[in-house]
């Protein structure tokens, strides 16, 4: 079994993945770089790995650079829909009207956060600067463009052709515990964060 943008870790298998936890960490701490200190975090179901991983990025990108932790500050988005993202932020709004950075787990999510910061009247980024992750067409396509982390689906798909030939090609069926191959992650800078120039 290959498993790809997906980690199970209790099960040995191949795995091509990105390291979801830096690429989360580098999309927090450009949020942070821009002047954001009270950052939003729209995250997965608890228990996919990448939500996980995801988190601890945002989570650690804050602690390093000083800034507490707030549970509050964290939502659950389970489905990844643009519905969660619009209406979990709407909640957060009402209780923090004072957020100025948004960093969710997918662009549709970001997208619907888009829309209900721009429903109640904030300018985007400069009263509230928002990220999403995996660099989908809607996220170039949308006023203003997102900004996201690239996941290249194109240099994931020849790695997991290449791992899998390379296993037909040998006699192992199973590897003794996760053997994973990593591939890039690139942070795409638009303007729905880009504040200052870098």
């Amino acid at each position: 079994m290959i498993l790809f943008d997906r980690t199970i870790k209790m099960v040995p298998t191949y795995q091509v993945v990105i390291n979801d936890k830096e690429a989360a960490y580098q999309a927090t701490e450009h949020l942070i770089k821009q002047g954001c200190k009270k950052i939003v975090h729209l995250r997965g179901d608890l228990m996919p790995q990448i939500s996980i991983d995801r988190f601890l990025g945002y989570k650690n990108a804050l602690e390093k650079h000083h800034i507490p932790f707030e549970k509050e500050l964290v939502a659950i988005c389970s489905e990844n829909n643009f519905e969660e993202g619009y209406n979990s932020t709407l909640k957060l709004l009402e209780k923090h009207p004072d957020i100025d950075g948004l960093f969710a787990i997918t662009d549709l999510v970001a997208v619907g956060a888009l829309r209900t910061f721009e429903n109640r009247g904030l300018r985007i980024p400069k009263d509230v600067a928002v990220i999403g992750f995996s660099n989908w067409m809607i996220s170039s396509l949308i006023t203003p463009k997102l900004s996201t982390v690239e996941q290249s689906g194109v240099l994931i798909g020849k790695k997991v052709i290449c791992l899998f030939l390379k296993i037909k090609e040998s006699d192992v069926v199973a590897p003794p515990s996760c053997i994973q191959e990593t591939v890039p992650a690139k942070l795409i800078i638009r303007a729905s964060s880009r504040r200052k120039e870098i």
